[in-house]
């Protein structure tokens, strides 16, 4: 008796009595290796393809990444030079304000160092620097304050009578509507 292979997934094939097979055709196991062969060689490229799809979205996804990191960095720039800006302009208005507060002390600092000192430190300064009789600063009026509006006076007492002369000169009407 010969022994015949069958691929997986087949039916096995039976012999009868006479030798001769029953069931599906045999192959021959040169035939299953050449398919196997044809298999994996479909595998093989159907791999290539995804490795080369692989490959492309690797690719764009580096440049994206690439051009999101420069894009940080010109936007971490600009964010710089305006904080710098910022500063810049933070620092002028703080010596133009410290200068009109403390004349005396501005006439010995420069604008950077009037702008860096502690305000108790400039006030005992400009003390110091003050002369006896001399010229007295200007007041210092803070821009953001609201205005000042001088007191009118606290109202007196009310009477009635002083209630229905508005109530007369308002609502004339009304009064006449009571009266009836």
């Amino acid at each position: 008796m010969t022994e015949q292979r069958t691929s997986e997934g087949t039916s096995p094939i039976v012999e009868t009595p006479q030798g001769q097979p029953v069931g599906e055709a045999t192959r021959t196991v040169e035939q299953v290796e050449a398919e196997y062969r044809a298999r994996q060689a479909g595998k093989d490229r159907e791999n290539a393809e995804l490795r080369k799809e692989l490959d492309r979205y690797r690719q764009v996804e580096t440049q994206r990444q690439t051009e999101a990191e420069q894009r940080r960095a010109a936007e971490l720039g600009e964010v710089e030079a305006l904080k710098r800006q910022l500063a810049e302009k933070d620092a002028a208005h703080t010596s133009e304000i410290r200068s009109v507060r403390f004349p005396f002390a501005a006439d010995v600092l420069d604008a950077s160092a009037l702008a860096a000192m502690d305000e108790a430190k400039l006030a005992a300064l400009e003390e110091r620097l003050r002369p006896a009789g001399g010229r007295k600063p200007e007041p210092y009026v803070d821009p953001n304050s609201p205005p000042r509006v001088p007191a009118q006076g606290q109202p007196g007492p009310r009477t009635s009578a002083d209630y229905k002369a508005d109530l007369e000169r308002l609502a004339p009407e009304f009064i006449e509507s009571l009266n009836r």
